[in-house]
């Protein structure tokens, strides 16, 4: 600053220089502090920002994302768990009730919902004062009260039975999806020597038949069980409003029938590439043997499988016109030696391999029901895919039922 010219004035000069050289001391004073305030904020906010670059890894709804910042010191932390198999966590099942564990708590991230963790419970049925039960894969105790779910998955496995892996599929496919419960029930056989309180089938549980009676008290149909499951669900979860039930395979074969059995709009099915179908009609696009419109591929001698004959083929095939459902299958799903493709004449007649069955199937229904089946059953062919349920559970059509 260049002070005014008052060289003419002595004293005033005197006065002003006096006045000049107090102003310059505030003003150094005033640097000094400013100085001394901007340094300590540097330094705290060089502490808060370590020094070294170092990649920090953020969990984001189960899926890592990589940033690169400024650090000190290598930050680590352990993810969510993970819908995949190798990333679940389980509990021991008690013989005769639904079992739940606690399992380590999951922060959310960015007010994304933390990813489902795999449970492993049973499922009691109780007839004639004695229990039995069957394996459960859950993401929370089913029994337990809770407003909060509003979402039901409900998914089936195939002829191997993995009803785990089954669970990881289905929960890779809603992450992120707040208000959701996916549980996987296993339907037994005698080759995987169930415990004796437990119930097991023939393969027939895919049609709804009873277990078996060897060893066991009773019998119960594998529909009854999965009757009883919704039951215990909308029990439970008060505001549950939707229930998707998907099945892959032989779990494909299980959905597309039991879907059949309810009348209830709060479900919709996911039929994925199952091996054949239920006819709601005598009509078939290929050569018929004798018995070809017997249930489980079509609806006559409904007898055989007391769950259906109660219903009677009235009633099925007017719960089936009013169902909800999605058919996927693979594009290249075509392999006539595969070993889990039924070969039987009548699923023969319903075609060669699984997507020209899928394909022959949609296109009864319009003869069997009209044009207005298709307002709310669809089909989606999926490219790229064979038959694989992990693909065909995470592909567009069937997502879009599961994380409704």
């Amino acid at each position: 600053m260049n002070p005014p010219d008052n060289r003419g004035n002595p004293a005033s000069l005197g006065k002003f220089q006096g006045a000049y050289k107090y102003t310059l001391l505030a003003v150094t004073v005033a640097s000094f502090i400013l100085a001394a305030v901007f340094f300590a904020g540097g330094e705290a906010a060089a502490s808060a920002s370590p020094t070294n670059n170092s990649s920090v890894t953020k969990v984001v709804g189960g899926r890592k994302s990589a940033a690169t910042a400024t650090r000190t010191a290598t930050r680590t932390s352990t993810p969510a768990t993970t819908a995949t198999p190798t990333a679940t966590w389980t509990s021991t099942p008690a013989p005769t009730a639904t079992q739940t564990a606690t399992p380590t708590s999951v922060a959310t991230v960015s007010g994304t919902p933390a990813p489902l963790t795999r449970i492993q419970a049973t499922f009691g049925v109780t007839r004639n004062g004695s229990s039995l039960s069957i394996p459960l894969y859950t993401s929370q105790d089913v029994s337990t009260v809770d407003s909060r779910v509003q979402r039901a998955v409900i998914v089936i496995h195939g002829s191997s039975r993995n009803a785990d892996d089954y669970w990881n599929y289905a929960a890779e496919a809603v992450q992120g999806i707040s208000g959701m419960i996916v549980v996987a029930p296993r339907f037994a056989e005698l080759a995987d020597s169930p415990a004796s309180n437990q119930l097991y089938w023939t393969t027939h549980w895919r049609d709804g038949n009873p277990s078996e009676m060897t060893g066991r008290p009773w019998q119960v149909s594998s529909f009854e069980v999965m009757d009883e499951l919704l039951a215990r669900l909308y029990q439970s979860f008060p505001n549950l409003t939707t229930v998707s039930i998907a099945g892959h395979s032989a779990g494909g074969q299980f959905a597309q029938r039991y879907a059949s059995t309810r009348n209830d709009p709060r479900i919709a099915f996911v039929v994925s590439a199952p091996s054949s179908y239920l006819y709601m009609d005598a009509a078939r696009p290929g050569p018929t043997c004798s018995r070809y419109n017997e249930y489980k591929y079509g609806l006559d001698a409904l007898i055989d499988t007391p769950y259906m004959a109660a219903l009677g083929a009235s009633t099925i095939r007017d719960n089936y016109q009013w169902a909800k459902i999605t058919y996927v299958v693979g594009e290249n799903d075509v392999d006539p030696l595969d070993p889990s493709l039924d070969v039987s004449c009548q699923a023969m007649a319903q075609g060669a391999v699984r997507v020209q069955r899928a394909q022959e199937f949609y296109a009864a229904l319009g003869r069997m029901f009209g044009a207005g089946i298709y307002a709310t059953q669809s089909f989606e062919i999926i490219p790229g895919v064979a038959h694989e349920g992990r693909k065909l559970l995470n592909s567009g059509p069937s997502k879009a039922v599961l994380r409704r």
